[in-house]
């Protein structure tokens, strides 16, 4: 037993990330911000939003058929996100998929979920200065990461031509 969840994240507009968990999707969503210590999870903008947990006995077979079916919709063959103008767009794809999935009768159904409350740094008064803060900090990794490698392909194109 278990879930197909979707989340939101307001600094990646137009992309849900649909994925599975035996858990709660409020748990998952937790996780992909803050680790197991509660410290912040590099690379990710803003926390999670839980829009829609879809309940089923085999998420991971669920997730797959979903993942599968919407793979023209996908952001990146790698990822759990797709591309979509409203979330409610990918509630409705997950709940006809759903439908037609053969264990369907055996599952408890689907949910829209009030979005949860965010994670917020208790030191800070004002939370969006924290996701600007966040924003920000990702933002200038994401920029230093790419000087560097296009700093470093720039110096292997320098060599090849000084060694021809």
């Amino acid at each position: 037993m278990g879930c197909v969840y979707i989340l939101t994240n307001k600094g990646m507009p137009n992309l849900v990330k649909i994925g599975y968990t035996t858990r709660t999707a409020q748990d998952r969503a937790k996780e992909l911000y803050k680790d197991r210590n509660g410290n912040s999870v590099i690379g990710v903008p803003a926390a999670f939003d839980v829009v829609h947990v879809e309940e089923c006995n085999d998420p991971k077979e669920l997730e797959a058929l979903v993942h599968d079916e919407l793979r023209e919709s996908r952001f990146n063959p790698n990822r759990e996100f797709f591309e979509f103008s409203d979330p409610a767009e990918a509630i409705q794809k997950l709940k006809e998929i759903h439908e037609r999935h053969p264990t369907h009768a055996a599952c408890t159904g689907s949910q829209d979920t009030e979005t949860i409350e965010r994670p917020r740094d208790e030191t800070s008064q004002n939370p969006k200065t924290l996701d600007n803060d966040v924003w920000r900090r990702w933002t200038s990794h994401f920029l230093t990461r790419y000087r560097r490698k296009t700093a470093t392909q720039q110096e292997d194109v320098y060599e090849r031509d000084t060694l021809s």
